[in-house]
């Protein structure tokens, strides 16, 4: 099985992976987060990573906009849009500040699977909209983000209540 060597100042992480997902959900997932504003999209270029070695997609057109040429040449890429093809070192260049929220699926074998019955008198053809659904606890907030015009939950998150 392949590995991801992740490395944050003089500190290395190696972490299992099948092929697939994108260097920035790996890093999530082993709890090395990259800074990131668009959750994975590509739009911020705010996931900066160096390339130490190894091998990985060519860099998308969403790379080539945020980042410069030369910082391409030197191996600077976007952790959200590189898919590791094989053994892998990469440097997170800006890693996220240490959080206790954490997101979850919102599919899969660990989703509840919801899906929010759509407003009232809302038209089925209407996409735009989001609404959040809040989970108070005693212990923990739960936030899910879902689409009105569907009611497709498109991002869960997690953290305590102080």
């Amino acid at each position: 099985m392949p590995q991801i060597t992740i490395q944050i100042g003089d500190e290395k992480h190696r972490v299992t992976f099948e092929r697939g997902p994108t260097v920035r959900d790996l890093q999530e997932e082993a709890g090395y987060r990259v800074r990131t504003g668009c959750r994975g999209h590509g739009t911020c270029g705010l996931c900066e990573v160096r390339l130490r070695a190894g091998l990985t997609n060519e860099p998308t057109i969403n790379e080539r906009l945020h980042i410069m040429p030369e910082r391409l040449t030197q191996g600077v890429r976007l952790a959200c849009q590189m898919r590791p093809l094989a053994d892998l070192h990469v440097e997170i260049l800006h890693p996220a500040p240490p959080t206790d929220w954490q997101s979850l699926p919102v599919s899969g074998p660990d989703s509840p699977g919801w899906i929010l019955n759509r407003p009232r008198g809302w038209p089925a053809e209407v996409h735009r909209p989001l609404g959040v659904a809040v989970d108070l606890g005693t212990n923990c907030i739960r936030l899910s983000l879902f689409r009105l015009g569907d009611g497709q939950c498109l991002a869960r998150r997690r953290g305590p209540n102080a």
